[in-house]
């Protein structure tokens, strides 16, 4: 696995222009260059940048109404997206090439965490060599009392649905290990297992809190998608909503904390699905045909 370098130096950006230049069209004017994504702090003091052209790889993090733009220098990978944990790090996803054998060749995602200096401290999962046989550790949130990333990694299962002596079909024969919710600290990259998932799970949505609310399953053996829900102050899961099969997975929107509800899209209708008691309510309807599109809060994960 390449290692990420953290770097003092500054980026300049400026014009290369000649008196015989043409002047740079309008559509240039207002834009930084090459900025694959901004996010600003929780608390609105400083805004974190992730840099994305091959000359321009690089996290800088601005403080307002101060001067100095720290920079940390990303080098041969590429950026993915970047979000504050708390006031005191930065998330920033990158994504790099690793050969394993003569043949194969993946594209890795990793997820790193930086300070306001632009100190790269530590990458989640790092210690966990279960975890780092996925190709992509997506983090599902950010949970705010502690400050932890919450993230998707895998633990180890516990065999097979059923015994050997079988004709039928089982879950778990093709892989050891199921997926598993990790809260992992920030400031060191470990965490401790908050879900433990089975053959089916493929993910968990949780509540600003980092509560876990929903959770998402494809069934291993007819495909099928489902969602599950657990309303503030249960312990168990409840199916709130299933598909006719794999394709029906298109019809999830996502979970909103505010709302504590999901979102589906059912009958050309947007439905809000609330994880407490099964109702619904119709949010919007009549898309002829169309995708509606919602817009997140990634920080107060509501839509």
């Amino acid at each position: 696995m390449k290692k990420l370098c953290a770097s003092a130096a500054m980026v300049a950006l400026g014009w290369s222009t000649t008196v015989q230049a043409a002047p740079p069209p309008a559509s240039a004017f207002g834009r930084v260059p090459a900025v694959l994504d901004v996010d600003i702090s929780p608390n609105g003091q400083r805004v974190a940048l992730m840099g994305a052209a091959s000359e321009q790889r690089f996290i800088s993090i601005a403080t307002l109404d101060q001067p100095g733009l720290p920079v940390l220098q990303l080098g041969d990978v590429e950026g993915v997206f970047l979000q504050w944990a708390g006031d005191e790090f930065v998330l920033a996803r990158v994504a790099y090439w690793e050969k394993v054998g003569p043949r194969n060749v993946y594209r890795m995602e990793r997820t790193i965490s930086v300070t306001p200096e632009a100190k790269a401290v530590a990458q989640l999962f790092s210690a966990d060599p279960v975890s780092s046989l996925l190709t992509e550790q997506s983090i599902v949130g950010v949970s705010e009392a502690p400050i932890r990333a919450v993230a998707l990694g895998l633990i180890e299962s516990q065999g097979a649905s059923s015994n050997m002596n079988t004709k039928l079909q089982r879950k778990g024969v093709d892989s050891p290990y199921v997926m598993a919710l990790w809260s992992m600290d920030p400031a060191t990259g470990r965490g401790r297992l908050l879900e433990r998932g089975d053959y089916d799970t493929q993910g968990w949505e949780i509540d600003p809190s980092g509560e876990v609310r929903v959770r998402l399953e494809i069934d291993e053996i007819n495909h099928r998608f489902a969602v599950s829900g657990r309303a503030k102050g249960k312990s168990g899961w409840t199916r709130l909503w299933e598909g006719p099969d794999f394709d029906s997975r298109r019809s999830y929107y996502g979970y909103s904390a505010r709302d504590e509800a999901i979102y589906l899209g059912l009958d050309d209708q947007l439905i809000a699905k609330r994880l407490a008691d099964g109702s619904t309510s119709v949010v919007a309807e009549g898309f002829g045909g169309a995708t509606p599109d919602l817009v997140w809060d990634r920080h107060l994960r509501a839509a």
